[in-house]
């Protein structure tokens, strides 16, 4: 990992406790517990948690933010061909059948982002949640000027199916591009796709690049799982 990736990081004032502690941190880290234990919250506590607030990059942007979107995806396609091709790669999970992602006029002042299909060119905002889901996800972290990234509920509007292939891009680009990730889910089958790329893929090599934290108010630290027993357990688990 980079240099400055964390290993442990201690919040003060968090989960009814003066300081808690997160450690045993690694390139991958998803962040689950119970509802309402402020799991949103930490991730934006370690973003704060820096002196360079540009240090991290927070992504949790909903479909309405379609400037956002828009003004983000210019900049991607400006960026080098190895960025577009894996952001587009990345939404043609739950889109095989996509050809390209094209800025459009909806008027004369007014662009917009439209996915170009076989027979149809549709505007993205008519696409399905998924897709603009993993467009959002994809242009963070190509286009990511940070080395921390955190990513609230990076399930949202994924069909179990993609989870698999959606964790085998996050770490595989976090580990080619240096970066630190921290996710949070409240899906069981979110962690069963993680630990289907675990299985599928180098085992030594994701497992050191992934870790499994649960928080709550019991204890003053965050319980982090060994990757080898808490993935595989939970594939077992699945798989019964």
């Amino acid at each position: 990992m980079t240099n400055n990736a964390l290993s442990c990081l201690d919040i003060t004032e968090f989960c009814q406790h003066p300081r808690y502690r997160l450690s045993g941190l690694t390139r991958v880290n998803l962040i689950v517990g119970p509802n309402g234990v402020g799991k949103s919250e930490l991730l934006r506590r370690i973003g704060c948690a820096h002196h360079d607030p540009p240090t991290c990059q927070h992504t949790d942007v909903s479909p309405q933010h379609s400037d956002i979107v828009l003004m983000r995806w210019k900049d991607l396609l400006r960026a080098e061909p190895t960025h577009y091709s894996a952001a587009l790669n990345l939404c043609r999970i739950v889109e095989p059948n996509l050809l390209d992602i094209l800025v459009t006029k909806d008027n004369e002042t007014n662009h917009q982002l439209s996915c170009v299909l076989p027979h149809a060119i549709v505007r993205i905002d008519r696409m399905s949640g998924a897709l603009q889901r993993l467009l959002w996800l994809s242009i963070n972290l190509e286009l990511c000027g940070s080395w921390i990234v955190t990513i609230d509920n990076i399930d949202r509007d994924l069909h179990w199916t993609a989870m698999a292939e959606m964790w085998r891009y996050v770490v595989r680009r976090s580990i080619e591009r240096d970066l630190q990730v921290f996710c949070t889910t409240h899906s069981h089958d979110c962690m069963v796709g993680l630990a289907r790329i675990c299985r599928d893929e180098n085992p030594n090599q994701y497992l050191e690049a992934i870790s499994l934290h649960r928080i709550g108010a019991d204890f003053d630290h965050s319980v982090d799982y060994d990757g080898v027993w808490s993935l595989s357990t939970v594939w077992r688990t699945k798989s019964k």
